[in-house]
């Protein structure tokens, strides 16, 4: 497996290096282990943007719980369900920190975290609102507009 992951090159992000362990375990007829293997790469995610978020200071966005709350009312959600759908948003952020752009590769996770703007927060927030309440082309015409901006 290491010989074929050298030879994709560019290919060898944690995730495509999880996801051809993953694979390769059930070609092989081990779909316990390939699940366990994905499993642990999905936790290993999680805690890494879990402990970015938490090293993001309180004077960036993503480190003032009331400047959270308060877009999120803004947008007609409780601080409950902001609060639900914060998780979820710095994770799919993390999950996108391999692919920053070239004047953002020096930058940690955490100091990307910090970047966040009130409107792409805004965004973001309610992308997972229309999502969470199973409006799927509204969320998706959100995402795109999302997609745009950051090109």
């Amino acid at each position: 497996m290491t010989a074929a992951l050298s030879y994709c090159g560019g290919l060898t992000t944690p995730r495509f290096a999880a996801t051809f362990s993953s694979s390769a375990l059930m070609a092989d007829g081990r779909e316990a282990d390939a699940r366990l293997n994905w499993e642990a790469y999905v936790q290993r995610e999680v805690s890494a943007a879990r402990l970015a978020h938490q090293a993001v200071p309180a004077t960036a966005l993503l480190g003032n719980p009331d400047a959270i709350h308060r877009i999120g009312r803004e947008l007609g959600l409780s601080d409950e369900q902001t609060d639900q759908f914060i998780p979820g948003i710095v994770l799919t952020l993390a999950t996108g920190y391999p692919y920053r752009t070239a004047h953002q590769r020096h930058l940690s996770l955490t100091d990307i975290l910090a970047q966040i703007t009130a409107e792409d927060l805004a965004e973001l927030l309610r992308h997972t609102a229309l999502s969470a309440a199973g409006l799927t082309d509204d969320a998706a015409a959100i995402l795109q507009r999302i997609q745009r901006a950051a090109r």
